[in-house]
């Protein structure tokens, strides 16, 4: 199953890729073709003919398109077949996601203190549930951060970034105040925010959320 990223809108495409491999001991001649799909739905490649040496392998990029997007949560699915001159044909199948785009991917952001003294063995925590779980018990949809960003800013102005990560599943998650900036060097005194970034995987739209703290 090739999972295509996500469908966050009607006529937004949403795209990924397969890989195919010649696993075999000669040359492969592989043409491609959109399989089933739901009706409405229009599957594009990149290539539609492929040459593959003996051990080689390509990346096709698939596109995937609705006219009209299905409820969320939910999803598409369709398949690509693969046929080989003189050889098997194959069924690719591939789904993408339909996730909900009306509610936050970062909630419950909360300090355990908005006044407090740098310190390096007992920080603040900053504590936050990123991305979500929809749908039901039975079918339920997971989505995930591409990215999850804690900035430092001061006076209005961005000093730098705390921390970031990467392809974040959903769950809380849990980070130090040391009272330290970017660069590892002490703050000084007084007002900050620290703002947290979270940007859904799919191209959702990203959600923002503003703590205040002092710094003793």
């Amino acid at each position: 199953m090739a999972a295509l990223g996500a469908l966050v809108a009607a006529g937004t495409p949403a795209t990924g890729s397969v890989r195919l491999r010649n696993v075999s001991r000669r040359p492969l001649v592989v043409r491609l073709r959109q399989g089933a799909a739901t009706t409405g739905v229009r599957v594009a490649m990149s290539r539609e003919r492929v040459v593959l040496q003996p051990g080689a392998a390509v990346e096709v990029a698939v596109t995937v398109e609705a006219a009209v997007r299905p409820a969320a949560p939910g999803a598409l699915a369709g398949a690509v077949r693969a046929s080989v001159v003189r050889g098997p044909r194959l069924r690719i199948p591939w789904s993408v996601a339909v996730p909900v785009t009306r509610k936050p991917v970062v909630s419950r952001v909360r300090l355990s203190s908005r006044s407090f003294r740098a310190s390096d063995t007992k920080p603040a925590v900053l504590a936050l549930v990123a991305g979500r779980v929809d749908g039901s018990r039975e079918r339920p949809q997971l989505l995930p951060l591409e990215l999850l960003d804690v900035e430092l800013y001061r006076r209005g102005r961005r000093i730098g970034q705390l921390a970031r990560l990467r392809d974040v599943l959903p769950g809380q998650y849990a980070f130090g105040l040391t009272g330290r900036g970017p660069l590892g060097a002490r703050l000084p005194p007084g007002e900050y925010v620290v703002r947290v970034i979270g940007t859904p995987v799919g191209g959702g739209p990203p959600t923002s959320v503003d703590v205040r703290f002092r710094l003793r």
